[in-house]
């Protein structure tokens, strides 16, 4: 548990935890990744709209079944898993790699 000089933990504020947490895990070299299925993409643009960071975009290749697959910024990444939730094909899973 992190603690704070003069205050028990329970006084911590949350905003101080969530960056110290953030803080480790940059220092971790945590690499976020986004893996589309590209055949079961179906175009709904779910994935796009949603993501907190924009780090997907309409693609310009076509899958078999006429569709634009989304295209992911590594950079942009944050790894919340937004879209692999609101993907109603299950074509997106999110993971992390050290």
């Amino acid at each position: 548990m992190l603690k704070q000089p003069g205050l028990p933990c329970r006084q911590i504020p949350v905003n101080t935890l969530l960056r110290k947490n953030r803080e480790e895990e940059n220092s971790m070299n945590v690499v976020n990744v986004v893996e589309i299925d590209f055949e079961r993409c179906k175009e709904c643009g779910y994935c796009i709209a949603f993501c907190p960071k924009k780090a997907l975009a309409k693609g310009t290749a076509l899958n078999r079944k006429g569709y634009f697959p989304p295209v992911w910024t590594a950079g942009e990444c944050i790894g919340c898993g937004t879209c692999g939730r609101v993907c109603p094909d299950a074509a997106i899973t999110v993971y992390r790699e050290e």
